[in-house]
């Protein structure tokens, strides 16, 4: 098994790298700070399996969290990416 990672924001790429080394699977994880749906170094049709946490609240229905990271992981407004966009780049890359 191999685990692969994205996430947008530097420190939580750092910290997974740090949590892997802890956990002694370093050699088994892969991390990459990158916005979906940018490219990445996952190619199309790559995972078997994709988990994932996008953006699930539609622009406008919502009030934004004052906290950078919560407002993107929590709103397609502040991500500027849909719900749709989202799963449709993910299911590009599943096998």
């Amino acid at each position: 098994i191999s685990l692969f990672g994205i996430d947008i924001f530097e420190e939580n790429v750092n910290l997974a790298r740090q949590n892997a080394v802890l956990n002694g699977v370093q050699n088994l994880c892969t991390f990459e700070i990158n916005k979906i749906p940018q490219e990445s170094v996952f190619k199309d049709n790559f995972f078997n399996i994709v988990v994932t946490n996008p953006p699930y609240q539609a622009d406008g229905k919502h009030t934004p969290s004052p906290h950078v990271q919560k407002s993107l992981a929590h709103g397609e407004d502040a991500s500027e990416v849909t719900l749709e966009i989202w799963c449709k780049y993910l299911h590009k890359k599943l096998k």
